[in-house]
């Protein structure tokens, strides 16, 4: 297998993961690399090395490719360097498909990522491919479109086109914070996703910054265009651990959900034969998969769920929008559950499936129909 889409690989200082990144490469051979790297951290000698080693991983590519590379002298941080270098890469190339170094991509991926590039290029709606799919699989995709229209975001693995990339970045998110329910309620989101948006619009009108991959999920929906997420899980996230530079702890199953394993049963349900695809509607939204990935994703974080199950059940308490954010999924307990069962059904480990579970054991509504089986 080889592709001609342009590759932008963002890495830091982590060159186990580097490695795995260039071993993935190796298998589809892209005809062009962009490398973004940041730089090591002042005074911190065994940052130097591990920077210097991870990029040395780079070295290693031994197929026809054309390499570009951004390399930081020093350290520019998450948001800084990733903004930054994709600026740069997309000042060199049209579109790309983008992983951090901490991404292990299905080889389909890049086949998926790369035919729909093509296909909706001049669609202004779409602004982004996601190939992690946090349902695992989605039994409502219409036929032949290869893909999920959501109004969420996903940078586990995605794809992206310059001129995109550049109107997105200038979608106006300031404001007043008072106003941020009043603005996101005028974009139409299903009630879940909105409540989840006007929680980002209101810390994006009072924090400093946001983490970039959130403002960019949020100036992509509030600009009105959509992600194109893969009706299949195609990404698993190594990157949860103590060399993480965001997530160092934590139990998060949705960084590696199932994958499917049989190469034909992916083709298939992601349209990688021969048949031409079609477009999906301009305008078109999937607001139950948007809705079931809210709450599963809300529940997966949640610290503790005894409290939060306590305080869903007091609807006269004058909770602050953060706090009613999170209860959601224990206030639509059913319905939670419905997607719990879901992702048992998708093959999640046993034991999340589990924790999940017993987070939700005292709900006593009835499970939502309509799920997606």
């Amino acid at each position: 297998m080889a592709i001609d889409t342009p590759v932008i690989c963002i890495i830091y200082n982590r060159p186990r993961l580097a490695r795995k990144v260039v071993d993935r490469l190796r298998q589809i051979r892209p005809a062009r690399i962009l490398i973004v790297a940041d730089g090591p951290k002042p005074g911190n000698g065994d940052d130097v090395q591990a920077c210097a080693q991870a990029r040395a991983e780079f070295e290693r590519i031994d197929w026809d490719c054309s390499i570009d590379r951004d390399y930081a002298e020093s350290n520019l941080g998450c948001r800084r360097r990733i903004l930054s270098g994709l600026d740069w890469a997309f000042g060199l190339v049209d579109q790309a498909i983008i992983l951090e170094d901490d991404i292990d991509a299905h080889p389909y991926f890049f086949s998926w990522a790369g035919r729909l590039l093509s296909m909706y290029a001049e669609r202004d709606d779409v602004a982004m491919l996601s190939g992690h799919n946090p349902l695992v699989r989605w039994h409502r995709v219409a036929p032949f479109t290869a893909g999920i229209p959501s109004r969420r975001g996903g940078i586990y693995g995605w794809a992206t086109w310059r001129h995109k990339w550049q109107a997105v970045q200038k979608t106006f998110v300031g404001g007043s914070a008072s106003m941020a329910a009043a603005d996101v309620a005028a974009c139409g989101f299903e009630p879940a996703l909105g409540a989840l948006y006007t929680f980002y619009l209101e810390q994006a009108r009072t924090v400093p910054s946001l983490s970039w991959d959130v403002e960019w999920s949020l100036r992509m929906a509030m600009s009105g265009r959509i992600s194109i997420v893969s009706p299949v899980n195609l990404v698993h996230n190594l990157g949860l651990g103590p060399d993480a530079t965001i997530t160092k702890d934590g139990d998060d199953m949705l960084f590696f959900l199932p994958r499917p394993t049989g190469q034909d049963s992916i083709a298939n349900e992601c349209s990688l034969g021969p048949a031409p695809l079609r477009q999906l509607p301009a305008g078109d939204d999937d607001r139950v998969f948007d809705r079931a990935r809210v709450l599963i994703e809300l529940l997966v974080r949640t610290r503790d769920p005894a409290m939060a199950r306590r305080l869903a059940r007091r609807e006269e308490l004058p909770l602050g929008g953060a706090m009613r954010l999170h209860l959601l999924p224990f206030r639509h307990g059913g319905e939670t559950r419905g997607w719990i069962e879901h992702l048992a059904g998708e093959g999640v480990d046993a034991a999340a499936i589990q924790r999940w579970r017993r987070a939700l054991a005292d709900g006593n509504e009835p499970t939502a129909v309509g799920m997606s089986r």
